[in-house]
């Protein structure tokens, strides 16, 4: 029985591989795929201790300044509970998944390699890291069964692990710092929406920090470069008093997009810059006593 289920899984990872749309479904990037991740933060000190929800959300695509276009995606950062945005592509020739970044060569480095197996790994030099793909296995994940790989990343005084599951994408990562103190972040997938299909149990709101509660945030807006519109996320954790500004590099006040008291919550602001000349822009989020801005590009 053991080498009959061990045929039909060699079988399976033969016609995947055979396929290369295929193998890239080990990381769907698709305007709204969302998932949701269970973290548990575990530290030397145990008054750090804590247990929250994060997520990751492709909310758009842009074409950056190296002439690529990328996905956005928003979410909260393995070693933060802070949301970010990364900005990824998948090369369909290769099976690699390129994040933006702008001072790297050709403004971008390698974050994935889909057609690695078992002892393979890839080497991103620009950052001096290694990953090492250790396992291929079949696993039960949100009540389907799902092919996953398992990857390493070793590197001094930390340990990081993560896992990609066909049809869903990252489904755990954890990172262990064992250096003057001990420090651990495990983060297992809860929920998934991929293409439209929903796996597992959504967490209504997971906007928050480790205490339970939404952030302030200001979010980098998407599309970045634009033309003639993008669109800027921020959230509130208390009622306030929003002002939200662009500015040109002169610090010239150019619109104002908010002025008014708002409560606590996610907000979305639709900018259209269609009689704005082209260039680099500001805007500044002011809400109580946080401050936050970013820049933006036009590009007409």
């Amino acid at each position: 029985m053991k080498n009959s289920l061990l045929f039909v899984f060699i079988i399976n990872i033969t016609n995947l591989y055979s396929q290369s749309d295929s193998v890239l479904d080990f990381y769907p990037l698709q305007v709204g795929n969302y998932w949701q991740y269970h973290v548990i933060f575990d530290s030397a000190f145990d008054y750090e201790d804590t247990t929250y929800y994060s997520y990751r959300e492709v909310v758009g695509d842009t074409v950056m300044l190296n002439g690529q276009t990328y996905f956005a995606i928003q979410g909260n950062n393995e070693f933060s509970n802070y949301s970010n945005t990364e900005f990824l592509r998948v090369d369909t020739g290769t099976g690699c998944i390129m994040e933006y970044d702008a001072e790297a060569p050709n403004g971008e480095i390698l974050h994935d390699s889909l057609y690695m197996m078992v002892g393979d790994t890839f080497t991103e030099p620009y950052r001096f890291t290694i990953i090492e793909c250790t396992s291929i296995d079949t696993v039960n994940i949100l009540a389907h069964e799902q092919i996953v790989k398992s990857f390493r990343m070793p590197i001094i005084n930390l340990s990081y692990v993560y896992k990609l599951a066909y049809g869903l994408g990252v489904i755990y990562w954890r990172s262990v710092v064992v250096d003057i103190v001990y420090a651990s972040r495990t983060s297992e997938i809860t929920y998934a929406k991929i293409n439209g299909q929903e796996y597992g149990s959504l967490i209504s709101d997971v906007c928050k920090d480790a205490s339970g509660a939404i952030t302030f945030y200001l979010f980098q807006n998407f599309p970045n470069p634009f033309n003639p519109a993008t669109t800027i996320n921020y959230s509130l954790s208390e009622a306030a008093f929003v002002q939200l500004k662009v500015f040109d590099v002169l610090g010239r006040d150019i619109k104002t997009l908010t002025d008014k008291f708002q409560s606590a919550g996610n907000y979305k602001i639709e900018f259209d810059a269609s009689d704005m000349p082209n260039g680099v822009y500001i805007y500044k989020l002011t809400a109580g006593n946080f401050t936050a801005a970013k820049k933006m590009i036009l590009l007409k």
